[in-house]
């Protein structure tokens, strides 16, 4: 199909492009993967594989400083414990 001198662009059925969980590292790497893929075949146009590497790498900052934040407070946590025991004895 053609819209104002273009091709229309590759774009994924919605049925494999739904909604997918984001929560750790491994889950975001999967996702750029797919998307790469899915690029290299031709089923999802360029831009839109920019865009969702560009906010898949916002996402993974985001996801790794929330890990880094869990990993500091459990660290601040067993200092403090450890502080108390030593006052208590």
């Amino acid at each position: 199909m053609r819209r104002a001198g273009l091709l229309a662009r590759a774009i994924l059925a919605e049925d494999e492009a739904g909604p997918v969980e984001l929560r750790t590292p491994e889950e975001v790497r999967s996702l750029l993967a797919d998307t790469i893929q899915h690029t290299r075949t031709g089923r999802l146009d360029c831009r839109i594989a920019a865009t969702v590497g560009s906010l898949a790498g916002v996402l993974l900052r985001a996801v790794e400083q929330g890990e880094l934040e869990a990993r500091l407070a459990a660290i601040e946590a067993a200092l403090a414990q450890g502080q108390a025991q030593r006052g208590a004895a």
